[in-house]
């Protein structure tokens, strides 16, 4: 996030870690970092995210 990165985060404290659609994550298994929106374990966290807004 922000170019950092953060975690471990267990599943349940992603949302208030900041998770968005866009944000790149990782874990055990996975070849390479994805977007979150990619990982279809995260979908049920990123339904009620909105696209980010548009530049002003």
């Amino acid at each position: 996030m922000g170019g950092e990165q953060r975690g471990p985060f267990d599943e349940p404290s992603l949302p208030a870690a900041g998770l968005t659609p866009d944000v790149l994550v990782w874990k055990a298994g996975m070849p390479q970092w994805l977007p979150a929106r990619d990982v279809p374990e995260l979908a049920s966290l990123l339904g009620g995210t909105p696209p980010p807004l548009p530049p002003a």
